[in-house]
Protein backbone atom coordinates (compact mmCIF):
# COMPACT_ATOMS: atom_id res chain seq x y z
CA UNK A 1 0.00 0.00 0.00
CA UNK A 2 1.50 3.46 -0.71
CA UNK A 3 -0.47 6.40 0.54
CA UNK A 4 0.72 8.95 -1.94
CA UNK A 5 -0.77 10.25 -5.09
CA UNK A 6 0.05 11.78 -7.90
CA UNK A 7 0.31 15.87 -7.97
CA UNK A 8 -2.55 16.88 -9.81
CA UNK A 9 -4.86 14.56 -7.50
CA UNK A 10 -2.96 16.18 -4.54
CA UNK A 11 -3.62 19.87 -5.76
CA UNK A 12 -7.20 18.87 -6.04
CA UNK A 13 -7.66 16.96 -2.54
CA UNK A 14 -6.02 19.85 -0.89
CA UNK A 15 -7.67 22.99 -2.83
CA UNK A 16 -11.22 20.60 -1.45
CA UNK A 17 -9.84 20.50 2.24
CA UNK A 18 -8.93 24.08 2.01
CA UNK A 19 -12.46 25.34 0.34
CA UNK A 20 -11.02 26.58 -2.56
CA UNK A 21 -12.46 26.36 -5.81
CA UNK A 22 -10.75 24.89 -8.47
CA UNK A 23 -13.50 25.92 -11.49
CA UNK A 24 -11.94 27.47 -14.28
CA UNK A 25 -8.42 27.38 -12.43
CA UNK A 26 -5.16 26.54 -14.54
CA UNK A 27 -2.45 24.11 -13.24
CA UNK A 28 1.05 24.70 -13.18
CA UNK A 29 3.42 21.34 -13.05
CA UNK A 30 7.05 21.55 -11.72
CA UNK A 31 9.00 18.83 -12.93
CA UNK A 32 12.53 20.11 -11.85
CA UNK A 33 14.72 16.93 -12.70
CA UNK A 34 11.70 14.48 -12.61
CA UNK A 35 10.08 12.64 -15.11
CA UNK A 36 8.56 15.47 -18.24
CA UNK A 37 5.44 15.29 -19.01
CA UNK A 38 1.39 16.26 -18.67
CA UNK A 39 -0.89 14.49 -16.83
CA UNK A 40 -1.37 10.66 -16.67
CA UNK A 41 -5.56 8.91 -17.99
CA UNK A 42 -6.38 9.46 -14.47
CA UNK A 43 -5.09 12.91 -13.45
CA UNK A 44 -6.95 13.91 -16.48
CA UNK A 45 -10.00 12.79 -15.18
CA UNK A 46 -9.80 14.35 -11.84
CA UNK A 47 -8.60 17.73 -13.26
CA UNK A 48 -11.60 17.37 -15.82
CA UNK A 49 -13.68 16.67 -12.76
CA UNK A 50 -12.97 19.07 -10.58
CA UNK A 51 -13.41 21.99 -13.08
CA UNK A 52 -9.67 22.76 -14.09
CA UNK A 53 -9.32 23.92 -17.66
CA UNK A 54 -5.44 23.99 -18.67
CA UNK A 55 -2.31 22.51 -17.32
CA UNK A 56 1.33 23.58 -18.12
CA UNK A 57 4.54 21.70 -17.71
CA UNK A 58 7.66 21.11 -19.10
CA UNK A 59 8.52 19.15 -22.10
CA UNK A 60 10.99 16.72 -22.97
CA UNK A 61 12.85 19.34 -24.65
CA UNK A 62 12.35 21.80 -21.81
CA UNK A 63 9.97 23.73 -23.70
CA UNK A 64 6.76 24.59 -21.78
CA UNK A 65 3.92 22.40 -22.76
CA UNK A 66 -0.25 23.41 -22.59
CA UNK A 67 -2.37 21.27 -22.23
CA UNK A 68 -6.56 22.76 -22.42
CA UNK A 69 -10.07 20.73 -21.35
CA UNK A 70 -10.65 20.47 -24.56
CA UNK A 71 -7.43 18.26 -25.08
CA UNK A 72 -7.98 16.28 -22.85
CA UNK A 73 -11.83 15.34 -23.47
CA UNK A 74 -10.25 14.58 -26.74
CA UNK A 75 -7.79 12.23 -25.34
CA UNK A 76 -10.78 10.68 -23.53
CA UNK A 77 -13.03 10.17 -26.35
CA UNK A 78 -10.09 8.64 -28.48
CA UNK A 79 -9.88 6.37 -25.27
CA UNK A 80 -13.34 5.38 -25.39
CA UNK A 81 -13.41 4.25 -29.09
CA UNK A 82 -10.34 2.38 -28.50
CA UNK A 83 -11.93 0.39 -25.99
CA UNK A 84 -15.68 0.21 -27.85
CA UNK A 85 -13.66 -1.12 -30.62
CA UNK A 86 -11.74 -3.50 -28.30
CA UNK A 87 -15.26 -4.90 -26.92
CA UNK A 88 -17.01 -6.00 -30.57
Amino acid sequence: FCPSVHAEANTVINAARLGVSTIGAILYLCNNGGVAGGPCHLCRRVLLNAGLVACYYRGPNEEIVEETKDYWIGLENEWMDKRTRLQK
